[in-house]
């Protein structure tokens, strides 16, 4: 929960101000030009938690949901995460 930092009342919708700092840190798009939400922190989060290794359990716990709705939505392959465990896996190998 965030809280107005005047008046200590919270604040139940943070969009302008979610789309004011993204502005000014001049960060309004990805890198596919898709503007940035508040959603995108929830996904940005389970994504990270997800490459990171959490237990896709955890972070449904953590989201409110399902492990099933998790691994519809943010359970993606992605070409750098599969580079890089196959490089671990690999260079494990090597030093055997």
């Amino acid at each position: 929960m965030f809280c107005d930092q005047e008046t200590g009342k919270p604040i139940l919708r943070f969009d302008r101000q979610f789309h004011t700092m993204l502005r000014n840190l001049k960060m309004e798009h990805d890198d596919n030009g898709d503007a940035f939400t508040p959603y995108s922190l929830r996904h940005t989060w389970a994504t990270l938690k997800l490459n990171a290794g959490m237990d896709v359990r955890l972070v449904a716990l953590n989201l409110g949901t399902s492990p099933e709705m998790v691994h519809r939505h943010y359970g993606h392959d992605n070409t750098k995460s599969r580079a890089s465990e196959f490089a671990d896996v690999w260079l494990s190998k090597e030093e055997e």
